[in-house]
Parts: structure tokens; C-alpha cells; sequence
């Protein structure tokens, strides 16, 4: 597994900013949650989509999404990872329920 912390530089309101996720060895998504302006968070995994869903390619290595201006990716840690999902996701998962 790889866990990636992207930041997305645009001014489309309806677009998030920033993005976390793990990938698995394939570097298909297994999890993903993104973060928008206003403070709307998005989520998904294979079996629960809260206004977002999983990319359907593989995604790319970390060097190519950095060569693209907009973008700014970094390799992060599994706990920063989990950390993060379990206060914005699991937390929210139960009060949508």
C-alpha cells in the first residue's frame, strides 16, 4: 500500500482541493477522501461512496502528477493516513447512517 497527500491549485468551486488516499500495489485506489474550500469533505471506498467515488485507473506515480503545475503531491505515512479517515470519515459515517 502507498498512502499520497495531494494538493490541487484551481479556483473551481465545486472542486476539491486537496485529496488523500491509499493505493494499493496495482495503484488502484482503495480509499479516498477529499477536502473542498468551503470545508465539504467527499469520501469513498469499495463499498461506501459519500459524494465522491474511486477513480477507475491506476493512478499515477508521484513524480508524474508533480510534473504537472496545479499539482503537489507527497507520500505520507499509513498512520497519518488512518488518523485522518477515522476523525473525518468513520465519525461521520455513523451520523449519516
Amino acid at each position: 500500500m502507498q498512502y499520497l497527500h495531494v494538493m490541487w491549485e484551481h479556483n473551481f468551486i465545486d472542486e476539491p482541493q486537496e485529496f488523500y488516499m491509499e493505493l494499493n500495489d496495482e495503484r488502484f485506489q482503495e480509499r479516498v477522501l477529499e477536502f473542498y474550500e468551503d470545508g465539504k469533505i467527499a469520501y469513498a471506498t469499495y463499498s461506501y461512496e459519500y459524494n465522491t467515488f474511486l477513480a477507475k485507473e491506476q493512478y499515477p506515480e508521484i513524480n508524474e502528477i508533480n510534473t504537472i503545475e496545479e499539482f503537489c503531491a507527497e507520500i505520507i505515512n499509513k498512520e497519518e493516513f488512518e488518523k485522518l479517515w477515522s476523525s473525518k470519515v468513520t465519525n461521520n459515517m455513523i451520523s449519516n447512517l
